[in-house]
């Protein structure tokens, strides 16, 4: 995958989320006997590429659950092998580039869209904290979040 640049998307936590919630599902009953059985190993290869150097990517297919939760993702790979500062990158510029449109987002740039959030404390410290997003802007407007009342427009 290095050698080539393919992107990789390991999606980790959604295994973690159904083993978490489980599901009266029958369909989704088997993908949690199979995710209990081959997520500690899944969780190995997913350390195995970043330590070889693949491109890491955020993000998901998978829309049946809270999207909120999609920032569980970079507390995973951090458990798994990458520096925060990695994880951040892998659900920005990394990602930007994979879907080439590295010229409009996944940085702070002029000319690109300002979408942005903000935590109150410091991810590097603690990568939990993209869970507890405190701030949003998109396309350079500010985003009204009801638990914010100081940041309605």
């Amino acid at each position: 995958m290095k050698e080539r640049g393919v992107y990789l998307v390991p999606t980790i936590y959604i295994g973690e989320y159904f083993i978490e919630t489980g599901s009266s599902n029958p369909g989704l009953k088997k993908m949690l006997e199979l995710t209990q059985k081959h997520q500690a190993e899944f969780e190995r290869m997913a350390g195995e590429a970043i330590r070889a150097g693949v491109k890491i990517v955020i993000g998901s297919d998978f829309g049946g659950y809270d999207a909120r939760l999609n920032a569980r993702e970079f507390a995973a790979l951090v458990r798994v092998g990458m520096t925060p500062m990695q994880a951040i990158q892998a659900g920005t510029r990394v990602a930007a580039e994979m879907l080439r449109w590295d010229d409009r987002i996944g940085t702070v740039a002029p000319g690109k869209l300002a979408d942005l959030v903000a935590v109150a404390g410091d991810p590097l410290r603690d990568i939990s904290e993209l869970q507890r997003v405190i701030f949003v802007m998109l396309n350079g407007k500010i985003i009204k979040t009801p638990n914010h009342p100081s940041l309605q427009n």
